[in-house]
């Protein structure tokens, strides 16, 4: 046997080495950037691997900076989403995604990294200013604050005879409310409940008796 035959063989019994996949690419989709993200979401991306396997995901809540926190180990390339329970995570202002792709056999690919964005799941905390009790008349500002990183909407309910929603308005610390609209000599209480930009709710926070008169 000559020493070409000899290689021959030796070549023949390596087994097949995986064939690069120089055109693989991962994109995310969700989070692109700028969210905030509460509750359960929905990360998505989009994968060009010919024979995607394994995706590994990982959260930094520094801006990139560390990915130290494991969001899933193996999730699927092919489906192409991952159901995120972001409960399981502090709250952080500069939240990155990093997706590291493997091939089946293993090897990996060059990461992606999805839009930075806010992870809230802390619910606001509302404090009713004015009206609290007594008798309102003509325009009565109703004003309030509200603790919250990302306050965004509040729900203002007159309770009366029945609950009737007076506004829903942005979280700004004031609504005008034209009393004329609402029974006179009546008797009424106000709800107020926060919701923030990742769709917490925060508690009711309610007035005392409030006396509409002309």
């Amino acid at each position: 046997m000559d020493a070409a035959d000899a290689s021959f063989i030796a070549d023949a019994a390596q087994p097949d080495a995986e064939p690069p996949d120089a055109e693989t690419t991962l994109v995310f989709l969700a989070p692109a950037g700028g969210e905030i993200w509460g509750g359960t979401r929905l990360i998505r991306w989009r994968s060009s691997a010919a024979d995607p396997g394994a995706l590994e995901l990982r959260l930094s809540r520094d801006d990139g900076a560390r990915f130290d926190e494991l969001i899933a180990p193996n999730a699927s390339q092919t489906f192409s989403s991952f159901e995120w329970d972001t409960t399981r995570f502090e709250d952080a202002e500069r939240c990155v995604i990093r997706g590291l792709p493997f091939t089946p056999l293993g090897s990996a690919g060059e990461p992606a990294f999805s839009g930075a964005f806010a992870l809230d799941n802390t619910p606001p905390e509302l404090s009713l200013l004015a009206p609290l009790e007594g008798v309102v008349t003509g325009t009565t500002a109703i004003a309030w604050t509200t603790r919250d990183a990302h306050p965004e909407s509040v729900r203002i309910t007159l309770l009366g005879d029945r609950e009737e929603l007076l506004a829903e308005v942005s979280d700004e610390g004031r609504y005008v409310w034209d009393t004329r609209t609402a029974t006179a000599g009546a008797a009424y209480r106000l709800r107020l409940v926060p919701t923030d930009g990742a769709g917490n709710a925060g508690a009711n926070a309610e007035s005392a008796e409030l006396v509409v008169e002309r």
